[in-house]
């Protein structure tokens, strides 16, 4: 039977470890908040960008661009860029995003390029001997419009360069507080919209 000491001390570490649970819980509601702000901010200038973009392929459906698809479109080199988290113990956040980057890199009708945000994602493809084009440090953690604008820049010189048919995004997009969901977007080429319908995909 534990000594009264021993008791104490549990429960003095006990006491402890709920301070310090408590002030993670503060920590990661501030983020979450912030983050959740932000995105808020940025959606309606994605969604209205989207609708420019379509209106434009609309009115002008003959317009030629080598970020609009083409007819007989095969793409064969794909880049995929991988957004991680940079720390584990996120439950699915992670795992599902690596299953489906794995679903494409086991796709035999395709030559995968990676290229990934987040300390999880390069040590998930190291640990597999996945070999990384591009390993964008430092950016899960503090996203910013530069280092957006330096990504994009990137894969848009690979992609008219024509080292890649087409470039996919793999990133984890927030349903609510308690629900996040894998998504799978193609930025380009763009598809032509359905003249019979212009609803934007989510």
């Amino acid at each position: 039977m534990a000594g009264l000491r021993e008791i104490q001390n549990r429960i003095r570490s006990i006491q402890d470890t709920r301070k310090i649970t408590n002030a993670m819980y503060l920590i990661s509601s501030t983020k979450l908040k912030k983050a959740r702000k932000e995105l808020a901010e940025t959606e309606p200038y994605f969604y209205a960008l989207q609708n420019v973009i379509r209106r434009i392929q609309r009115h002008l459906p003959n317009m030629e661009s080598p970020y609009f698809e083409k007819e007989g479109h095969q793409s064969k080199k794909t880049g995929l860029l991988v957004i991680s988290g940079d720390k584990g113990l996120a439950g699915a956040y992670n795992h599902n995003i690596m299953k489906m980057a794995d679903t494409f890199l086991k796709d035999p009708s395709r030559e995968v390029h990676l290229f990934v945000i987040g300390e999880t994602g390069r040590q998930f493809f190291a640990s597999q001997h996945i070999p990384i084009e591009e390993n964008f440090q430092y950016t899960a953690q503090d996203p910013t419009f530069n280092r957006a604008r330096w990504i994009a820049g990137i894969l848009l010189e690979r992609y008219l360069s024509g080292d890649l048919d087409e470039i996919h995004v793999l990133y984890t997009r927030m349903e609510n507080v308690m629900q996040s969901v894998a998504k799978d977007k193609r930025v380009l080429p763009i598809t032509k919209p359905d003249m019979h319908g212009m609803a934007i995909p989510v």
